[in-house]
């Protein structure tokens, strides 16, 4: 849901017609469900202890996921939108290695929702500046750069804090 949340955001500032969001909304419901067919070993060791084979299965989830949602009627945008949502802007991404403007916008989207929504979960003690500085790493290789700079809106805006400074400007 808190996927969804961000996604909206991103696709309503990018001006994403009716039809396509709620084809986002549903795919950012249903990102992980490939997570479904993930032997329970492989998800409960940290990344750093995965074998290589296991971290190839494990970056597979969205394109079983997909493959399991194109079963099932009405699915198949959402399908596709997850298909690549391990794609990289730089195109290191997998399954197809596609880059910047080739991957599909609304992958671009759920990925850029996906990446802020696990920083989140990983920061102990939140701290804006500190969040915005992880986040910019991701920027042109792991997320378009575009994504990123509403990701930064969007944490200036929904994270709480009134007085920050974005690049010298004054949020209020």
């Amino acid at each position: 849901e808190r996927v969804a949340n961000i996604a909206r955001f991103l696709a309503n500032e990018l001006e994403i017609d009716e039809k396509q969001l709620e084809d986002l909304q549903k795919a950012a419901m249903l990102h992980e469900v490939g997570l479904l067919l993930t032997p329970e070993n492989i998800l409960q060791k940290s990344e750093n202890k995965l074998t290589e084979y296991e971290k190839d299965f494990f970056i597979q989830y969205p394109v079983k996921g997909a493959d399991l949602l194109l079963n099932c009627k009405g699915f198949d945008n959402c399908a596709n939108i997850i298909r690549n949502l391990y794609e990289n802007s730089d195109g290191t991404g997998t399954p197809r290695g596609l880059k910047r403007r080739y991957i599909p916008i609304l992958s671009r989207v759920l990925a850029g929702a996906d990446v802020f929504d696990t920083l989140i979960d990983e920061i102990e003690e939140f701290s804006l500046e500190l969040f915005l500085k992880k986040l910019e790493k991701f920027s042109g290789t792991r997320l378009d750069p575009n994504i990123v700079a509403l990701l930064e809106k969007y944490a200036v805006l929904h994270l709480g804090s009134d007085s920050y400074k974005v690049r010298g400007v004054g949020v209020h």
